[in-house]
């Protein structure tokens, strides 16, 4: 490897090692609540431990790109302030063969980014689903709080966590009884769990009987306990979903393009939502390969002046990169303006940045 390869990629990868270690810490730092809901669940530390690695691959997708697009403006800029460029130049280097060894980086760093977003993410999501699930299956206080995991369609949960899965007070549990088609009502001012056993504290259950009273009412059965123990596992298999279902989220790459291709018993919702995270997962990769162009292309000036203008209009182009993002997903259920406004954006900026770098080396800023 020649030593100018080896100096350019040296100082790129110096630069986005740090951005993408710094932004992996900060973006952690928003999901400290979900950590501390975890932990809070009576988990052990090794699954906690566990639970926050997991949390990194959904983070790396977006720091790689960032990080690649500061490292590639910072040594830009690097190399026009220490007139090092020019240099490069004199020496009848083209922008082209100095920008070489950048882009082969950024091409790797790009498959590198899809493999974490097409692999790597979606094992770690439903690891994390999992690691949850097993954390809570024996805990009903935090599934009753949590009604996307209750078995129950037709129920409704009200209470006040004292302490989050270990005690409760002023419990509300309305659910439907699909034999007799009528609701029942379980009220509860305190429940608590201890070990393995769900204790309850002044409850009042209200249930449909089977029959009619002579007038033609339901016959309902009221009753009252002041103290009830049973066992917390298996109140919970009572309202936990049997089977922890995998969404699509879940699926590599290459089962999700199976299913989206070969599958035809999805329905065409589902089939749309498919289509879309598709071309989600192609995004970053593409996205970190036009963030590094457009660092490279607009950190350069060949003045003695620097222009200010230049730093704003990469700053801009990196927002339009962003921006396309959150137009497309707003797209989930029309693949179709989901592509146009994930890919259409890179291409109109890859033809700016190769223009920007003609005028550099023509002369022109």
């Amino acid at each position: 490897m020649p030593i100018l390869w080896r100096y350019l990629i040296k100082s790129y990868l110096k630069v986005f090692l740090l951005c993408a270690s710094s932004f992996i810490a900060i973006l952690l730092v928003t999901r400290v609540q979900d950590i501390a809901r975890f932990a809070s669940l009576g988990s052990k530390w090794y699954s906690t431990l566990q639970f926050t690695l997991y949390q990194i691959p959904y983070m790396l997708p977006i720091a790689i790109a960032i990080s690649a697009f500061i490292s590639a403006l910072i040594l830009t800029k690097k190399l026009s302030i220490s007139h090092e460029f020019t240099a490069m130049r004199t020496f009848g280097l083209s922008i082209k063969e100095i920008f070489f060894p950048l882009q082969v980086i950024a091409i790797t760093i790009s498959i590198m980014n899809f493999l974490i977003t097409s692999e790597l993410t979606p094992g770690c999501r439903l690891k994390s689903h999992e690691l949850i699930n097993s954390v809570t299956s024996i805990n009903p206080l935090f599934l009753m709080q949590k009604s996307k995991l209750l078995k129950l369609k037709d129920s409704y949960v009200d209470m006040k966590m004292q302490q989050v899965g270990k005690e409760a007070s002023d419990v509300i549990f309305l659910l439907s009884n699909q034999q007799h088609q009528m609701p029942s009502l379980i009220l509860a001012k305190r429940l608590s769990i201890e070990g393995n056993t769900l204790i309850g504290n002044n409850l009042s259950y209200i249930v449909h009987s089977k029959g009619e009273s002579s007038d033609n009412f339901p016959n309902l059965l009221i009753e009252n306990e002041q103290y009830m123990e049973t066992k917390a596992s298996t109140f919970a298999s009572f309202l936990q979903k049997s089977k922890l279902g995998i969404a699509f989220e879940h699926y590599p790459i290459k089962p999700l393009i199976k299913q989206a291709l070969i599958n035809k018993n999805i329905k065409p919702k589902h089939l749309k939502k498919m289509q879309s995270e598709i071309c989600r997962r192609f995004y970053f990769p593409i996205a970190t390969f036009t963030l590094t162009m457009i660092g490279l292309s607009f950190g350069l000036h060949i003045g003695r002046s620097r222009r200010k203008a230049d730093l704003y209009m990469a700053l801009s182009l990196s927002l339009v990169v962003f921006i396309s993002f959150f137009i497309g997903k707003s797209f989930e259920l029309s693949p179709l303006k989901a592509g146009i406004a994930y890919f259409l954006p890179h291409t109109i900026i890859y033809f700016l940045c190769l223009k920007r770098q003609q005028r550099i080396a023509g002369g022109f800023e």
